[in-house]
């Protein structure tokens, strides 16, 4: 299976490609200050009764049998949310808005912005409000959240910084004097900056540059003197800055940026290119070797393998003759096959999804994704199946596949980002930004339960997104579901509060996306002047002005 690192990151390059919500959801531009309100909301735009939008980058945590997401319901409450698949379980866990996943132990973490001060406060939640607490701020001089999460035998390694020290590798149990500082890598200010975090057979590997050696291999058993440079790849502060660790039968196989193939036991003599000059990506094991697409002198950007050996790193097919690129994608094991988009031969708009068995005559085209933007993204695995996002034109939904042509179908039409298979449970992102699930009984949105902490009253709206007050009246950036992101505006009163002008209707990308005008000062009467608020808190400092 994709690490989990790399799942993330095909998440985050779907994100921009999820459909727009149907109710009235300002776009979050900047973070803000909290400031306690009674708010009443002005006007609701969209009358149909969502479910559930997810928001943000976050995507769905899996932890157990619960998915935890950012969300938002239709009165407004932002924050933790948590999903069984039912609408009783459907609930908000918390009025906090997590930036990033982690879990260990069957405790979900995640930063968010500090509501106190600069800086950022992680956090850890059983599912439960009361277990929903702070574990440790984080005073940032560098203004970047604690995130590149992993499990590593019950211990969860991050990267944060704490104002004295720059960003180097921390752990947590979810004490807060369990919440510790590694190893100061890079010393002083200086940043080491640990990324690409693996938990390969229960030991950490990650990339850092500790100010000499550049961005290298490094491993971590949790204590300082355990944690040390592998192997100074590209000696000098050059940097081999390895990725992609993948494990393959104990042997650990990872790509550089010098474009290598390399492998490692964890030791400096055991740390050995396999084969450089072809740029791999998307590691995949499957059964015993490793798969990945990669390109030489040959060949275009193709599906290969590779037993650890230079001579057993070959091209699986040459799926587009004569130097042309399949660009195989997507690279997901179910269940012993390996699944991927590719690029169809002669057909530049166009996607297929593939399988194989790791021989050139075991990989085969499933089925054509064609038209404008066509595309097959993020194929993951449920119950021996594998799912995916199938686009072709405007029409984007998602599709199962049990390895052949005519059980390759539509699930949905829902369109769809960031699948998450939740113990033998789809769930994903779909039509308006609501959290859906696909399981035997059906595939159809989330309700959400009744819970208490969804009437909150202490929502600050305006961490929804930035506005601007001229005369009177304010604008901000808002989706009422048919325009996607346009500009709004508001004189305080519900008839009043209405889309100033359709930008961009082209359906294609459907939103203009107003950004970052200049705001007005956080105050109650600012505020005021888009809901009808009694502020009951007279002076607000804000948290932070960075912009996104």
């Amino acid at each position: 299976m994709p690490s989990r690192s790399a799942r993330v990151r095909q998440r985050a390059q779907r994100y921009s490609r999820t459909l727009h919500a149907r109710r009235l959801v300002g776009e979050q531009l900047e973070q803000r200050s909290m400031l306690a309100v009674t708010a009443q909301l002005l006007a609701d735009i969209n009358q149909n009764p969502a479910g559930i939008q997810v928001l943000g980058r976050t995507g769905i945590e899996a932890v157990g049998n619960t998915a935890f997401f950012r969300g938002i319901d239709e009165t407004g409450s932002t924050g933790l949310w948590k999903s069984d698949g039912t609408k009783t379980g459907t609930v908000l866990v918390k009025n906090v808005a997590p930036l990033e996943f982690g879990n260990a132990n069957g405790t979900v973490f995640f930063p968010a912005n500090s509501l106190t001060g600069p800086g950022y406060d992680l956090w850890k939640s059983d599912g439960t409000t009361a277990g929903t607490v702070i574990v440790k701020h984080f005073d940032s001089a560098t203004f970047e959240a604690p995130r590149n999460f992993v499990n590593v035998n019950g211990a969860l390694f991050f990267q944060a910084s704490d104002g004295v020290n720059g960003q180097e590798l921390w752990k947590t149990d979810g004490t807060t004097a369990g919440t510790l500082l590694v190893k100061d890598i890079n010393l002083g200010a200086g940043n080491s900056s640990p990324v690409y975090l693996a938990n390969i057979n229960g030991r950490l590997l990650f990339t850092a540059n500790d100010g000499t050696n550049g961005n290298e291999l490094w491993k971590s058993d949790g204590t300082t003197a355990g944690t040390v440079l592998v192997k100074d790849i590209v000696p000098g502060p050059a940097s081999s800055r390895p990725y992609e660790f993948t494990n393959v039968g104990g042997t650990t196989f990872f790509s550089t940026l010098t474009g290598g193939l390399w492998k490692t036991d964890g030791t400096p003599v055991g740390t050995v290119p396999v084969k450089e000059n072809i740029s791999p990506r998307y590691l995949t094991e499957l059964n015993g070797a490793l798969l990945f697409a990669a390109s030489d002198d040959l060949t275009g950007v193709e599906l290969w393998k590779s037993d650890g050996t230079t001579a057993g790193t070959t091209i699986v097919k040459n799926i587009q003759p004569d130097r042309l690129s399949s660009s195989p994608t997507s690279l997901a094991n179910v269940g012993g096959t390996l699944f991927f988009a590719a690029s169809a031969p002669g057909i530049p708009e166009s996607s297929e999804l593939w399988k194989s068995d790791g021989t050139e005559s075991g990989t085969v085209r499933l089925r054509q994704f064609g038209g404008i933007r066509a595309g097959v993204f993020e194929i993951i695995g449920v119950n021996s199946k594998a799912y995916f996002i199938g686009r072709e034109g405007y029409s984007e939904g998602i599709w199962k596949s049990d390895g052949t042509v005519n059980g390759t179908v539509l699930v949905t039409n829902s369109g769809g980002a960031y699948l998450t298979n939740v113990n033998g449970k789809l769930f994903f992102v779909g039509t308006n930004s609501q959290l859906w699930k696909s399981d035997e009984s059906g595939t159809a949105p989330v309700p959400r339960g009744n819970d208490t902490a969804s009437s909150s009253n202490t929502t600050d709206p305006f961490l929804a997104g930035s506005y601007l007050t001229i005369g009177g009246t304010s604008y901000f950036s808002a989706n009422d579901g048919v325009s996607g992101y346009e500009l709004w505006k508001t004189d305080g009163t519900a008839v009043g509060t209405v889309l100033v002008k359709d930008i961009n209707s082209n359906p294609a990308s459907g939103r203009s996306s107003p950004k970052h005008p200049p705001t007005c000062s956080p105050t109650p009467e600012c505020r005021a002047s888009w809901w009808n608020a009694s502020p009951v808190a007279a002076t607000a400092s804000p948290v932070s002005t960075r912009r996104g």
